[in-house]
C-alpha cells in the first residue's frame, strides 16, 4: 500500500511540473503567435496526454494494480490542477468533466503500463 501511495504522490508531482511547463508554453504562444487558434488543438491534446503520462508512470512505479492506480492518479492530478491552477474555475460541470477526464485518461495510462510491463496477473 505504501508503494502505491508513493507512486501516486510522485506522479502527481510530475503532473504539476508538466502542467506548469505547458501553462508557460501556452502563455508564450499566446503572446508571440498571431495564429494561436492553430496551436490550441495541440495544446489541448498535450493537456490530456499529461493524464496518460502520469497514469503510465504510476503503473510502472507500483508494478501492480495498474488500472486502478492509473485511474486514481489521473483523478488526483485533475484535483490538484483544479485546486492549484484553478483550471475549471467555479463551473461545477467543468470540475466534474476534468475529474472524469483525468480518471479515464489516467486509467488508459495505467493500462498502457500494464501492457508494457507484461504482468497481466495483477491488472486490477
Amino acid at each position: 500500500m505504501q508503494r502505491e501511495i508513493r507512486s501516486i504522490v510522485i506522479s502527481v508531482a510530475i503532473f504539476l511540473l508538466l502542467h506548469f511547463a505547458l501553462t508557460e508554453a501556452t502563455n508564450y504562444f499566446a503572446n508571440i503567435e498571431n495564429h494561436f487558434n492553430e496551436w490550441l488543438l495541440w495544446i489541448n491534446i498535450t493537456a490530456y496526454f499529461l493524464f496518460v503520462i502520469v497514469g503510465f508512470v504510476a503503473g510502472i512505479l507500483t508494478k501492480k494494480h495498474f488500472l486502478l492506480v492509473g485511474a486514481l492518479t489521473g483523478a488526483c492530478s485533475a484535483l490538484a490542477a483544479i485546486l492549484i491552477f484553478g483550471v475549471a474555475g467555479h463551473d461545477i460541470f467543468g470540475i466534474f468533466a476534468m475529474l472524469a477526464n483525468g480518471t479515464i485518461f489516467g486509467g488508459i495510462g495505467g493500462a498502457i503500463s500494464l501492457f508494457v510491463m507484461g504482468n497481466r496477473a495483477n491488472a486490477l
